[in-house]
């Protein structure tokens, strides 16, 4: 309860801590042990459904309080599915549970696990402001702000980013900047960046720039000040990121 209170942590990886890291009888699901669990059991179930989530975690569990080590347990399972249950073609004459496995004995192995069906790809633009200001003694500062009541990375602290119109040219990014800040800056282009999030795929242009402003930063998809803190690099490097970020 406590571990998964911390922010960025959720069911899978407070597992594996817990197993891992302290061999407490916790219980670990991802893609790997999904694959496992559904060829063994012969679950018909999409792995993304609730049915099929409570039954993978339901095994999970059964299983990792009847090994005699969690952590060796937990790991051979992710290893099982990662090195021998494979994606595509199992190595099914290789596998240590082969004579229990409801997949093998129905040839089942090419049709579980059912995929979660894909939805087609959404490009999102974004330009992204580093914003760095110098104090009297000369040292960078850079504004971060943390994430609330957000669809992604809740809880986590980030980079200010605005959205971009498809239709706006690249080139034209400060300027738009500019209109949307209301005020000149002195701003230098960065590599972009792409980065995906469930089918959405973010193109980011981030901008490095210069902000002696003492109000606070005003976007346009904010009806208020955006709240935040001015940090050094090293301090913002031990908060809890975004992936994005």
């Amino acid at each position: 309860e406590e571990i998964l209170e911390v922010p960025g942590i959720g069911p899978y990886t407070a597992g594996a801590i817990l197993s891992i890291a302290f061999d407490l009888p916790e219980p670990l699901v991802d893609g790997n042990v999904q694959r496992v669990f559904a060829r063994y059991y012969g679950i018909k179930d999409p792995v993304h459904t609730s049915k099929a989530q409570k039954l993978f975690w339901t095994k999970a569990k059964e299983t990792v309080l009847e090994a005699k080590s969690p952590r060796i347990h937990n790991q051979a399972l992710m290893e099982l599915g990662s090195l021998i249950c494979k994606k595509g073609t199992p190595l099914c004459e290789k596998c240590p549970i082969s004579k229990g496995c409801v997949a093998l004995m129905k040839g089942l192995q090419q049709k579980l696990p059912v995929p979660k069906p894909r939805k087609a790809p959404k490009d999102i633009h974004w330009i992204g402001l580093i914003l760095v200001r110098k104090t009297k003694l000369g040292k960078e500062l850079y504004f971060v702000k943390k994430n609330v009541n957000s669809a992604w990375w809740e809880g986590l602290w980030d980079f200010p980013w605005i959205e971009k119109p498809l239709s706006l040219d690249w080139k034209k990014a400060p300027l738009f900047l500019e209109e949307q800040i209301k005020q000149n800056l002195q701003s230098k282009a960065l590599n972009h960046a792409q980065h995906s999030v469930t089918h959405h795929r973010i193109q980011l242009a981030p901008f490095l720039v210069e902000w002696n402003d003492p109000s606070p930063l005003k976007l346009p998809s904010n009806e208020t000040a955006m709240t935040g803190k001015w940090l050094t690099l090293k301090e913002i490097s031990e908060l809890p990121l975004s992936s994005l970020a």
